[in-house]
């Protein structure tokens, strides 16, 4: 799955718009884990890794992850 984030990034569902979180994040899954991302020029960066049951990551607290 992550070799396949790297190949293919924009495959992904927009989660958060630039103007919703500062920058626009995308969000695939992993078996019960979400991993929010964001894709600069050529590269990806993931901003984190999320177990399904927990409660979602606001628009507010993905500007703060750096």
């Amino acid at each position: 799955a992550m070799s396949e984030l790297g190949k293919y990034p924009e495959v992904h569902a927009v989660l958060y718009t630039k103007e919703q979180a500062g920058r626009e994040v995308r969000q695939t899954f992993y078996g019960v884990y979400r991993i929010l991302y964001e894709i600069q020029s050529t590269c990806v960066y993931v901003l984190t890794i999320r177990h399904g049951a927990r409660r979602p990551i606001g628009p507010k607290e993905i500007s703060g992850i750096e």
